[in-house]
């Protein structure tokens, strides 16, 4: 019997047509016990509390600030999701996305009910995708930027300039009538470059950098896509469904953020909803074709990535997560990392590694 087992009350079903599964279980008040003061000491660092430096507030006055039962949804919730992968592991289970934790009965103080939902992974039967990678044209390398495109960076400054100095004037179409860039508004706009000269290198060797990361995005989608056209896979219905419901009502947040709305967007799109939904489902359908080729390919590779590069990552997206829970920020940074790591071993598949830029290996083979 595992820890997990040991710990709650567990009743799991699977629905393997839809799939699917649930979990439910009792967390005994001692286990969420053992955690309620390093949550609280988590909070204390995140709650700012009148009368108090930031962290420094005494653990009671968190608490009494915070709220008991929303310390003790906390530490249940923290203590179930530490339990979580064990659990799915135990039975054989692979959850696909995140899962959706409910609290079905919570007293202060004592146990608490919970139900965890979730999908599972679909079986994915993976093609020979480093073979499919060698196969594929080498990757074009950009051509660097040319003067055409510098200038035009540079008249957007220019009208930029004239802007600030002309408030209530629209920028002269004909460019000779727009202020010249001297070394004097290059210091004046940017601490980076001292000079005329400096500033259009910059330009330059940033449009160039600019070209070569599209580059390499395109090529690493031709990549995905031949993988994936040979990957023998079914994705359930019902995955497709939810995922483009949710696309559907982040899209009504956003127009709504916006000022605007769905009826709105439609219109401006020249769509009807029907064709909205469409879209939204073929979109869901490709993501999710994407993102279980790319989790066979980290599970078949043991590829992971290192565990203090996710912290250092969570620790930065955490300030901009909005209602994410902190286990739904470390299962999104987690797989952003994974898919990445993932890329950059199927580039190397093609013999040709990139560098944070973009820029391929230089070949120094000699004939």
């Amino acid at each position: 019997m595992n820890t997990a087992q040991q710990t709650f009350s567990l009743e799991i079903q699977k629905d393997e047509e839809r799939s699917h599964a649930e979990i439910t279980g009792t967390v005994p008040r001692e286990k969420i016990e053992e955690v309620r003061t390093s949550v609280l000491e988590r909070l204390q660092k995140q709650k700012k509390i009148d009368g108090f430096r930031d962290g420094t507030a005494p653990l009671d006055i968190v608490e009494r600030t915070v709220g008991s039962l929303e310390v003790w949804r906390q530490s249940t919730h923290e203590v179930i999701m530490r339990h979580f992968p064990e659990i799915v592991a135990e039975e054989g289970l692979a959850p696909l996305g995140s899962p959706n934790l409910q609290l079905t009965s919570m007293p202060v103080n004592g146990d608490v009910a919970f139900r965890i939902s979730f999908f599972t992974m679909p079986k994915v039967t993976l093609p020979d995708y480093a073979a499919i990678v060698r196969a594929m044209d080498d990757p074009k390398s950009p051509e660097p930027a040319t003067d055409e495109e510098v200038q035009q960076i540079v008249n957007d400054v220019r009208r930029s300039l004239y802007k600030k100095a002309h408030l209530e004037k629209q920028p002269p179409t004909d460019e000779k009538d727009l202020p010249e860039l001297t070394d004097e508004y290059i210091q004046e706009i940017s601490q980076q470059y001292k000079d005329r000269e400096s500033f259009l290198k910059g330009v330059r060797e940033s449009i160039t950098a600019e070209k070569k990361m599209q580059a390499r995005a395109m090529f690493r989608e031709s990549m995905l896509d031949a993988i994936i056209a040979k990957t023998a896979i079914t994705i359930p219905d019902v995955v497709v469904e939810e995922d483009s419901k949710r696309a559907y009502m982040d899209l009504e947040k956003q127009a709504e953020r916006l000022g605007t709305t769905i009826a709105q967007y439609l219109k401006e799109q020249n769509i009807n909803e029907e064709q909205l939904r469409g879209q939204l489902k073929e979109e869901s359908k490709k993501r999710a074709h994407l993102q279980l080729v790319m989790n066979a390919i980290s599970a078949k590779e043991h590829i992971h990535p290192d565990s203090k590069d996710v912290e250092k990552e969570v620790a930065r997206f955490r300030d901009r997560a909005g209602d994410m829970t902190d286990e739904q920020v470390h299962t999104y940074i987690e797989s952003i990392l994974t898919n990445e790591a993932v890329m950059q071993f199927l580039e190397k598949q093609q013999g040709k590694e990139h560098d944070a830029q973009g820029n391929p290996p230089q070949n120094t083979a000699s004939g």
